[in-house]
């Protein structure tokens, strides 16, 4: 703040610690005090015209993150990278991890939409919109119970659209 003293002009503290040398108008005094303002702030990184910020965009364009870029030492870059990679390798890992429980229940995927079709489809035959096919039972009857392969060439094609509505192609 600036105070005006018998002497002129001075540039003072909030807790009224004399900041500069009495100035013969208020102008001098004020050019003073932005000077304090701009130094005390540039001093500890927080300049209050300009940061230097890193934008991360979303895909429509927009803001979705703002952050503060800052000089770092070599080491403290070099530590800082070191961090960065062993995250990506946890988030790597993770995905990983994730790719082979589903690739393990594939198999259990796969019959579960088989089953639900043939739920559906049984439905629709109990209505008696669609034809009953023994072989087609019998078949699918001896890849649940007894885990043998599903011929795919013998399904009736009504039962196919109906697999591949389960699957959502």
């Amino acid at each position: 703040m600036i105070s005006k003293t018998s002497k002129g002009y001075v540039v003072k503290s909030e807790r009224g610690k004399t900041l500069s040398k009495p100035y013969k108008t208020k102008a001098q005094a004020q050019r003073r005090l932005n000077q304090i303002h701009y130094y005390s702030n540039k001093k500890w990184g927080n300049s209050m015209k300009e940061k230097l910020v890193a934008i991360k965009y979303d895909e429509l364009g927009k803001c979705e993150q703002v952050a503060i870029v800052k000089n770092v030492q070599d080491n403290q870059y070099k530590t800082l990278k070191n961090e960065e990679n062993e995250h990506k390798e946890f988030e790597l890992n993770k995905e990983q991890e994730l790719n082979k429980k589903v690739n393990e229940n594939k198999e259990k995927i796969t019959k579960l939409e088989y089953i639900i079709a043939k739920n559906l489809y049984d439905s629709f035959v109990d209505r008696g919109l669609l034809e009953y096919d023994d072989e087609f039972n019998k078949m699918f009857y001896n890849m649940v119970v007894s885990g043998s392969e599903f011929d795919i060439t013998k399904l009736p094609s009504d039962y196919e659209k109906i697999l591949n509505y389960v699957r959502g192609i």
